[in-house]
């Protein structure tokens, strides 16, 4: 009986000799899964406990007594979590790392479009220009997750970039929907018509200004002699509310000064007449909704002035030229002439 038991066990041990096997695959699987799969990994630690005490078990007792079916069924669940763990992350990964590219194509491109449409809001503020930090933050983050083939992260970082860029381009596309409104163009148009049929009429010079493609148009006697890059406010694609709100105001207006050096603290200005009566209806019906803050008034002191050329709407609310074309405009400028500032037209 004891030979037969010796050779019973004899001939178990190749069922056993891959356990080294399984245990460096259950290491691997517990590393894999440390950080991604935190309880799947304490599942196999206590499968290979398990297998461990049960090993040691066997093989502590007598040869004839042993039951290697046990050892090599713990061992075998040990492989069969070790292996579903380690295809679950590979298959994790795969996802992962595809959900990464979709992520991160066009990513850069987007951001810089949004860098744009920033630089060109003249009505995008704070909340605009604090989202882009965060886009760009969270790009680079991005960027470094991924080198580090941490997808998961990148992809994750990835997310927020696109969040904060979403919030860019629907402020923008909000800021620029008044432009496409048909009702808005036709008045618009209308007014521009006026100006240029006045400046026919009277033989005289008129300005029109195009809020939206930054230009200001210079006629005389209804035919256009000139066309000047402008810059508006800071929030300058707004419609004048109040004063300080930064907007470049809408409509209808006459030069009240023609304004040289010393007269103005720009290099030359055109003192318009702004508010005007529509001007003015609306602050006051804004005030009545609450929408205008406690002690902020109408606004004055708008002016089509020089020291422009800057490259980004800057002013309080006025339109700047350069100063070479302020040198052409006043050449025109009169006190009376027409100004009319539109959306666009």
């Amino acid at each position: 009986m004891l030979a037969l038991g010796l050779v019973s066990y004899a001939c178990d041990e190749p069922r056993l000799a891959n356990l080294e096997g399984v245990r460096a695959a259950s290491r691997r699987a517990i590393k894999t899964a440390h950080l991604r799969y935190p309880q799947n990994a304490h599942l196999i630690e206590r499968l290979v406990a398990d297998a461990e005490s049960i090993t040691a078990a066997e093989t502590a007792a007598w040869p004839w007594d042993r039951d290697h079916d046990r050892v090599a069924a713990a061992w075998e669940r040990v492989g069969r979590a070790s292996w579903t763990l380690t295809r679950d992350a590979k298959s994790a990964d795969r996802d992962e790392r595809q959900r990464w590219l979709e992520v991160s194509a066009g990513l850069s491109e987007d951001i810089e479009s949004a860098r744009q449409e920033l630089k060109e809001g003249a009505g995008l503020g704070r909340r605009e220009a604090i989202a882009l930090q965060r886009a760009i933050f969270h790009a680079e983050l991005a960027k470094r997750e991924a080198a580090q083939n941490r997808f998961g992260k990148a992809a994750a970082a990835g997310d927020i970039a696109r969040q904060s860029v979403a919030v860019i381009h629907q402020a923008s596309a909000t800021l620029h929907s008044r432009f496409d409104d048909r009702r808005l163009l036709g008045v618009w148009r209308s007014w521009v018509r006026e100006t240029i049929a006045e400046s026919k009429r009277a033989n005289e010079a008129a300005i029109v200004i195009d809020k939206l493609n930054r230009r200001l148009e210079l006629y005389h006697d209804g035919q256009k002699l000139a066309t000047f890059s402008a810059e508006l406010g800071a929030n300058g694609l707004k419609r004048k509310l109040h004063a300080g709100d930064k907007a470049t105001p809408e409509g209808r207006y006459r030069v009240t000064q023609v304004r040289m050096n010393g007269a103005t603290k720009f290099y030359k200005a055109l003192l318009i007449s702004y508010p005007n009566a529509d001007d003015l209806e609306r602050f006051r019906s804004a005030q009545r909704a609450g929408q205008v803050p406690a002690r902020a008034g109408i606004g004055s002191l708008i002016e089509i002035h020089g020291s422009g050329g800057q490259g980004q709407d800057w002013t309080d609310g006025c339109v700047a030229l350069r100063n070479k074309d302020m040198d052409a405009l006043f050449h025109h400028a009169r006190v009376g002439m027409p100004v009319t500032i539109v959306g666009t037209f």
